[in-house]
């Protein structure tokens, strides 16, 4: 769940992610639930646009989130 809302660019989700997981720890991480990842995203992102609930379906793009956490130390 706070992968996704890392996606989204929550920084309470990036600090919680940094304070947990090392960068190796958290990308062997985004392999290993990717599945359940593309789940919630459907449930949470594609689902409710469908639905006429949201504008707009955001982006799931797993760099651009481990981008956003991790940046200054790559």
């Amino acid at each position: 769940m706070e992968t996704l809302l890392a996606l989204n660019g929550v920084e309470g989700a990036k600090k919680w992610i940094k304070k947990r997981n090392s960068p190796k720890k958290f990308k062997n991480k985004l392999v290993i639930f990717l599945p359940f990842l593309y789940l919630e995203y459907f449930l949470l992102e594609i689902l409710p646009y469908h639905l006429k609930m949201d504008d707009e379906i955001k982006p799931f793009d797993m760099e651009k989130v481990y981008k956003f956490i991790y940046k200054e130390e790559d």
